[in-house]
């Protein structure tokens, strides 16, 4: 049977851990680091390079050993609650496959790794819903903690309330050692 990521010593309590993943934009990804990536922007074709850069993909490159290579890229994200929605569905359906271990509380920690900053609104969005998706199961989430890496959400989806919890500060200082890490390797 499947049992949660974590589970507490007596086996009352299991949080299963997931991620929002957009499967396009990881496809892209990928495109991106094996057709584009490192390559001089002359040697890139322009066709995969036109095809990547619409809607609003933009390069970066820089000069390395006096050639322009590609860096990387950004993209505008505008979040969607639906991606979230959808990755909780999933795991609303894993739990209730009928192989999943029964445990007293489930609760589910959801990480959002678009670096988009969900407010109140959709925070209550994603609470309503997951009720509805869920009330169908027998197997339910007592909990959502939603990290959006500026803000991290206590979700009680049985009493329909939630907390916000700004991390940004937090989330800034792991940055800045990450750099200074970095810089002194």
């Amino acid at each position: 049977s499947e049992s949660p990521d974590l589970v507490s010593a007596p086996k009352e309590f299991g949080v299963e851990i997931t991620r929002t993943v957009d499967t396009e934009s990881e496809a892209e990804h990928k495109f991106f680091n094996k057709e584009i990536k490192s390559h001089s922007v002359s040697e890139i074709d322009d066709k995969k390079l036109k095809s990547f850069q619409k809607s609003g993909k933009l390069i970066s490159t820089l000069p390395i050993d006096g050639i322009q290579r590609v860096i990387g890229y950004s993209v505008a994200h505008w979040h969607s609650n639906d991606l979230v929605i959808e990755t909780i569905s999933r795991k609303i359906q894993l739990v209730n496959n009928g192989n999943y271990q029964s445990l007293k509380h489930l609760d589910l920690y959801v990480f959002s790794d678009s670096f988009n900053e969900y407010d109140e609104c959709d925070i209550e969005d994603i609470m309503e819903k997951t009720v509805i998706a869920q009330a169908q199961y027998d197997i339910r989430f007592r909990y959502v903690f939603f990290d959006d890496v500026y803000s991290f959400f206590q979700i009680d989806l049985h009493n329909q309330k939630y907390r916000r919890f700004d991390i940004t500060d937090i989330s800034h200082e792991i940055c800045s050692q990450a750099k200074k890490k970095a810089e002194e390797s």
